[in-house]
């Protein structure tokens, strides 16, 4: 045999390993990239609760009906319980539920929504029908158990936090005018920047379109559309 053949033989093994298949360790190292790709798309977060407490005030308030101005304001403080749920493609996906133990509403009726009777300078004066039509006041409260809300995180402080809450309120006068009810459905979605403060307490300010109306439950649903912009405390905790 001489040196050259003895050569070739040597690295026979060398060339037959570089032209073989991936080897069982390539293998799981492959396996486990694949794995932490399917991580990072979707995954099952730890349990966390989020506790808020957010105050609000429209700078509008118009029927959902026709758009018309309704005069008036709303006022809102509501508290929220939020649970992480999961993960995916970044996104943060939580449920909420929420107490709102305290709305103000004030409303009138637009001139052309008064029934024409009760605006004919000829007939007399009906006080007590004509009360629901004029500016007024309604406290109520709400509940809405059926919310989500998707968080983006832009850095270790800063997160855009959009969220729908629904649910019913109750006023102690009619809402917003006329022969609408005392009852209302409400669907509220929002946008907020969020401000990671501490490390369990961010604060946050955005805009909110609060719907209510009572379906068409009502001999009347003008419904109310309020643009508003609030202020919201969070504090988050491990279960």
């Amino acid at each position: 045999m001489t040196w050259a053949s003895a050569g070739i033989l040597a690295g026979a093994p060398t060339a037959l390993m570089a032209q073989s298949p991936s080897t069982p360790e390539s293998a799981v190292l492959n396996g486990g990239a694949r794995d932490s790709v399917m991580t990072g798309t979707f995954r099952r977060l730890p349990p966390r609760n989020g506790f808020n407490f957010w105050v609000g005030g429209s700078v509008g308030t118009y029927t959902a009906s026709d758009n018309e101005s309704v005069n008036g304001f709303m006022r809102i403080v509501g508290v929220q319980w939020t649970r992480d749920l999961f993960e995916w493609k970044g996104a943060r996906f939580s449920w909420v539920a929420e107490l709102l133990p305290l709305l103000l509403v004030n409303s009138s009726a637009p001139v052309t929504r008064i029934p024409p009777v009760l605006r004919d300078p000829g007939q007399p004066p009906d006080p007590a029908r004509l009360r629901p039509y004029l500016s007024h006041d309604s406290y109520g409260f709400g509940i809405s158990p059926l919310s989500a809300q998707v968080e983006f995180t832009h850095s270790p402080r800063m997160a855009t936090v959009f969220q729908v809450t629904s649910g019913a309120a109750w006023f102690s006068d009619v809402v917003p005018f006329g022969k609408a009810t005392q009852y209302n459905f409400t669907v509220n979605p929002s946008i907020a920047l969020h401000w990671q403060a501490t490390r369990s307490a961010r604060l946050a300010f955005g805009y909110t379109l609060h719907h209510l109306s009572n379906a068409s439950f009502g001999p009347s649903n003008p419904g109310m559309n309020s643009h508003l912009f609030f202020t919201r405390l969070t504090n988050q905790r491990a279960r």
